[in-house]
């Protein structure tokens, strides 16, 4: 179920951010950087994971929880150390772009 859901939603995602969002956001200065070496780590760590359960579905819950708890940690330092930073240091006409270039992704 995890593993259909990563594939389905979550690398798609994934991709984006790390082929477009990531790079804008490193533009930002070098605390923007470092989130993005964080967040980089994180999906890293997150698609070991899933890698793992489509090898073995026997899987400890502890690690599905470790998983959610991940999931949700990533999306909260995005969301609230990442967007911020790069709504205050970059450009209204690059922000613009960067959200045309992620919705062409999603079309």
């Amino acid at each position: 179920m995890l593993v259909a859901f990563f594939e389905r939603h979550l690398r798609q995602h994934f991709r984006i951010e790390e082929e477009i969002v990531f790079p804008a956001a490193c533009s930002a200065g070098g605390e923007a950087e470092n989130l993005v070496s964080q967040l980089l780590d994180e999906h890293r760590e997150m698609v070991d994971l899933v890698e793992r359960l489509a090898a073995n579905p026997q899987v400890a819950a502890a690690e599905l929880v470790a998983f959610g708890q991940l999931l949700n940690d990533h999306i909260r330092l995005e969301d609230r150390q990442l967007f911020p930073l790069m709504e205050t240091r970059m450009p209204a006409e690059a922000l613009l772009d960067l959200q045309e270039q992620v919705e062409a992704r999603y079309s």
